[in-house]
């Protein structure tokens, strides 16, 4: 990968993780979600999080380190996708700079799928895989599609959008 697209191993650490559940189970599903607003766009499920400090407050600190910049949040919440609900090439929300997906699954099998796939600014298409607890940095101009998860996944794929500008 290049500096278009950034993935994160282990990036919350077990206490940040277990705040990340608990403040995201306060929130409802809402089968709402969609990656573009066309009838082809399939329906997915979708929670709203910008009303929980917590994980606005421990995402925003992992981002400004890493950039060592201050950021202003535009949107956080979590999406769930079962087999059928795959999502369409999109950008993210006009007005912000930055999308991190973040995977706050503690297990989850290659053969579940579920893979976002970004088209790099080089054109180069990148798979990545949910592994639990990781995150993918990258560009919101950056075209890219959260894959539904296979018939063999007898769960959703979470995960949890944070996007954001520098300041």
């Amino acid at each position: 990968m290049n500096n278009d697209v950034i993935k994160f191993e282990k990036f919350l650490s077990d206490d940040e993780r277990h705040i990340v559940k608990q403040e995201s189970d306060k929130g409802r599903w809402e089968l709402s979600g969609h990656s573009l607003d066309i009838p082809e766009s399939r329906t997915f499920w979708y929670k709203d999080l910008m009303h929980l400090s917590a994980i606005i407050d421990i995402f925003t600190d992992k981002v400004e380190t890493h950039f060592d910049r201050k950021i202003r949040v535009n949107r956080v919440y979590a999406n769930g996708q079962a087999h059928g609900q795959c999502g369409l090439f999109h950008q993210d929300t006009p007005g912000c700079q930055y999308s991190l997906v973040y995977y706050p699954h503690t297990f989850w099998k290659p053969e579940y799928g579920g893979h976002l796939l970004i088209r790099g600014l080089d054109l180069e298409l990148h798979s990545i895989w949910p592994e639990p607890n990781s995150a993918v940095l990258f560009r919101s101009d950056l075209w890219h599609c959260p894959l539904e998860p296979t018939v063999h996944c007898k769960t959703q794929r979470e995960s949890i959008a944070f996007k954001f500008s520098l300041l």
